[in-house]
């Protein structure tokens, strides 16, 4: 069975990409300018793919140097809600009760509005692929700007904060030379290859979603017997 291709984006493109140290912290930056900007919240992820075929659609050589920042803020806010959508296995791009991106007033309001934004990007399709990769192009061009790339190691708190695995799996992980360290001892001192890590999730996870489909082809198996 083939897998669906925003799942496949979401796995491949997106999630290693919130495992970088300050992404995440971008992306809730973001997401708080995307949710100002909408005091009434209405569902409206790829807005600009809706309109596709009206439009005559720009090139990425022209979003490059062509965009204003609410259409950037909305490029994070698609990957966000495919990334959330698809990605169930690791932490959410948006907290819970998104204390983080919105006022207490409006928060349930938000929280009702991204929940029908993760319906619709859940009902998204192969046709949709080409507006999220130039989301994700806009995106990565934004955090080369924004985002430290001199950030070659990370700490085990830091690993287990942003993949929502828990740190004693990842220390095993390193232990079994799984994942790249610095080769350091002690409390503090010993850190993991952050783009190593990164690899070492994507496998964990493409792993776990097979996994879960094998599972799931037996129920049906047994079911239909």
């Amino acid at each position: 069975m083939s897998q669906n291709p925003i799942s496949e984006f979401a796995i491949t493109e997106v999630a290693p990409l919130l495992l970088k140290p300050g992404v995440r912290e971008r992306f809730l930056a973001q997401l708080q300018e995307y949710f100002l900007s909408r005091p009434n919240f209405t569902t409206q992820l790829l807005e600009s793919g809706r309109r596709r075929r009206s439009l005559q659609r720009e090139t990425i050589d022209a979003q490059e140097s062509v965009g204003t920042p609410q259409e950037l803020y909305e490029c994070y806010a698609n990957l966000a809600a495919v990334h959330d959508a698809f990605c169930k296995q690791v932490q959410p791009v948006l907290p819970v009760n998104l204390e983080e991106v919105c006022s207490d007033r409006d928060q349930l309001k938000h929280m009702i509005g991204w929940e029908c934004q993760l319906d619709e990007a859940s009902k998204l399709g192969e046709s949709d692929l080409p507006d999220l990769k130039l989301c994700l192009h806009r995106v990565k061009a934004d955090l080369d700007k924004t985002v430290d790339s001199d950030t070659k190691w990370m700490s085990f708190a830091d690993a287990a904060r942003i993949s929502a695995i828990n740190r004693g799996i990842i220390s095993r992980a390193a232990d079994a030379g799984k994942i790249r360290d610095n080769g350091k001892k002690g409390k503090g001192k010993r850190k993991i290859d952050s783009a190593d890590f990164n690899r070492w999730v994507l496998e964990r996870n493409k792993e776990q979603e097979e996994s879960d489909q094998h599972v799931e082809n037996l129920m049906k198996k047994h079911v239909k017997d």
